[in-house]
């Protein structure tokens, strides 16, 4: 099996979660964000569902984010819409999978896939806005 790449859309609402590589996503899943477990919940939620794409040995994991982010320490902080004052992930995914986990906006990764691999294939400069809980 192709080692595959696994990415990651965490809301404030739903957590998505792909597994693909160049030639596309292989395989991909959503639900509900949980608040429920705590800030730490959010990782293992991630952890579980990655798990269950069933990638076999994977690449790496990338993850777009609502904000703000701390890029230093890998977290969530003080995000209006998760009643959490910080969320780490990066540190929680790389022990999981001992892959490289980079973590970035949700907004900002959203404009590099659709620049890679969407409507702004081959333009230099593209706008994307997001609408969600809330506004990117």
């Amino acid at each position: 099996m192709k080692r595959l790449y696994a990415a990651v859309d965490l809301g404030a609402t739903n957590v998505r979660a792909a597994a693909g590589d160049a030639t596309g996503i292989k395989r991909r899943i959503a639900e509900p964000t949980d608040k429920s477990s705590g800030a730490e919940g959010i990782a293992a939620q991630i952890i579980r569902m990655i798990r269950a794409l069933d990638t076999g040995e994977l690449a790496a994991v990338g993850v777009g984010s609502i904000g703000p982010l701390d890029l230093d320490a890998g977290c969530v902080v003080d995000t209006p819409n998760l009643p959490f004052k910080r969320i780490p992930l990066v540190d929680p995914l790389s022990e999981a999978f001992r892959v490289p986990v980079r973590l970035m906006n949700d907004c900002s990764a959203a404009v590099l896939g659709e620049q890679a691999f969407g409507a702004g294939r081959g333009l230099r400069n593209i706008v994307y806005v997001t609408l969600s809980t809330g506004l990117g």
